[in-house]
């Protein structure tokens, strides 16, 4: 938003003492020349399209985006800028979509081989019942139900297990 020259300027850091190794990128929509109230939707537009087109990750992007939201929010509530938060506006880059390496069963088999406890076991359970890593470490024997029944354990309810159903199979856990 604002160039690096700038910013050590603003932060007191004198020339000789600063350690600022970022350079003002030529032509970067910085937005340190315009006053907030001449800030719109478009200055926004103009630096998040910059910052994709640039090579920054869609979630750095978006982090920009919501900086620069920040700051405004903040000059609203400080009566600063009367007007709607002009990254509220902003359209952010589409995530690519990433997909999934699926293994064949003979190389599940071969990494569950590889490796040893408790690795082994939370690949196993979460192969077996889609539960995720910090479900699987939360685990604990009272509260899964292998049976076909419901079953009440300190007052809550446990559900069944589920048979497979071509998808896998799931324990029912509380």
């Amino acid at each position: 938003m604002l160039p690096p020259e700038e910013v050590d300027r603003i932060c007191h850091a004198g020339h000789e003492k600063s350690k600022a190794r970022l350079k003002a990128i030529p032509d970067w929509p910085y937005l340190g020349d315009l006053r907030i109230e001449d800030c719109g939707p478009e200055h926004v537009q103009r630096l998040i399209s910059a910052a994709h087109a640039q090579g920054y990750s869609a979630q750095t992007v978006m982090h920009i985006r919501n900086v620069v939201s920040t700051i405004f929010s903040y000059a609203k509530k400080l009566h600063h800028y009367d007007r709607d938060n002009p990254a509220k506006a902003a359209i952010l880059p589409e995530r690519p979509q990433s997909n999934p390496h699926l293994l064949t069963l003979t190389q599940a088999q071969e990494v569950l081989r590889a490796m040893r406890y408790p690795e082994k076991e939370m690949t196993l359970i979460a192969m077996l019942t889609r539960m995720n890593v910090a479900e699987i470490c939360g685990l604990q024997w009272k509260h899964v139900n292998l049976t076909g029944a419901s079953s009440i354990v300190n007052g809550e309810a446990i559900p069944p297990s589920r048979s497979p159903s071509g998808s896998g199979c799931s324990a029912g856990v509380r």
